[in-house]
């Protein structure tokens, strides 16, 4: 029940309460700090997929201008009565599906980014606690130092 000093005396009833206190804050601020790596580590993964959607959404833009190249060249032969009107329809309907391809990605990109700074403020807001708890300390150390 009691706790002892390092000479085997007992403790007083403050310094057990104190060491007790003490215990509970170095658990609060392992906790803080598992939370704040956490959304570092989901900041970096929010990144990471953001720029992955950045490249893929590029990609889909440069197969968007290759379908319309091809489309303008169907329909300037079907002007001339080479090609059927089938294979333009079917090349027009693969460009929108790229399009359409590629918005989905820019969206991606968008919820990522703001995902991103949602972690960001979160972090700045752990770090703000973490300057408080620090601050608080000092305080308490302080003044229990002067009694």
């Amino acid at each position: 029940m009691f706790r002892l000093n390092p000479n085997g005396d007992a403790l007083s009833r403050r310094q057990h309460f104190a060491a007790i206190k003490q215990v509970k804050e170095q658990e609060r601020k392992a906790a803080a700090d598992k939370e704040l790596q956490e959304a570092r580590k989901e900041a970096l993964e929010t990144k990471k997929k953001g720029l992955a959607a950045l490249e893929a959404a590029n990609t889909h833009v440069e197969s968007i201008g290759a379908s319309t190249k091809r489309m303008v060249e169907l329909k300037e032969a079907e002007a001339v009565g080479i090609k059927p009107r089938k294979e333009a329809l079917e090349t027009k309907k693969k460009g929108l599906a790229a399009l359409e391809a590629a918005n989905t990605h820019v969206e991606s990109i968008g919820a990522s980014t703001k995902r991103m700074v949602e972690l960001k403020e979160a972090e700045a807001v752990g770090i703000k606690r973490e300057n408080k708890i620090k601050a608080l300390e000092e305080k308490n150390s302080s003044a229990s130092s002067s009694c």
